[in-house]
């Protein structure tokens, strides 16, 4: 709009310096009346100038038009940004709560995930205690096994030393 402005005022200076020259040869056409090929030089000058001037007045007129053209397409592309903004700015704040329960179940999920592995670590534990008790229980079974077999073995000894002494 200030383009818009700026050419109106050149139209209406270049206008009104139009209209002044209109009037100065108008003059001098009344003075040179009597001189036919003056008058026949004023007039193509006139016709030259007036062309001139009605091109000019025509191409600003042009231009203006151009102007405010591409000022409606750059407000209404404005618009349509600020719309998509608003849109954007709608989505985001939806996704926003949309995302609050799921953060809630990702930090309970999260906390629930710590509590099993502080367990598992637990388990693991009291399974290495265990595995170090069976061990040393299955070691004691051995010896047992070991101390029954030597027994069974002098007892079986003694029981066919006694068969024999029968």
């Amino acid at each position: 709009s200030l383009q818009l402005a700026a050419l109106k005022d050149k139209f209406e200076k270049e206008r009104n310096e139009a209209e002044k020259l209109k009037q100065q040869l108008a003059e001098a056409n009344a003075e040179l009346s009597s001189s036919t090929d003056e008058l026949q030089f004023f007039q193509v000058q006139t016709r030259t100038l007036q062309e001139h001037l009605d091109n000019q007045l025509k191409d600003w007129a042009e231009d203006a038009e151009r102007s405010k053209f591409q000022q409606n397409r750059l407000e209404m592309a404005n618009k349509q940004l600020e719309d998509d903004l608003n849109t954007t700015r709608a989505r985001i704040a939806e996704l926003e709560t949309q995302m609050a329960p799921l953060r809630q179940k990702l930090a309970e999920a999260e906390e629930k995930h710590s509590r099993i592995l502080a367990k598992a670590r637990g388990l693991r534990s009291a399974n290495k205690e265990a595995k170090s008790q069976l061990e040393v229980l299955n070691d004691e079974l051995k010896l047992v096994k070991e101390q029954k077999d030597q027994r069974n073995a002098r007892l079986s000894a003694q029981v066919k030393s006694l068969e024999a002494d029968n």
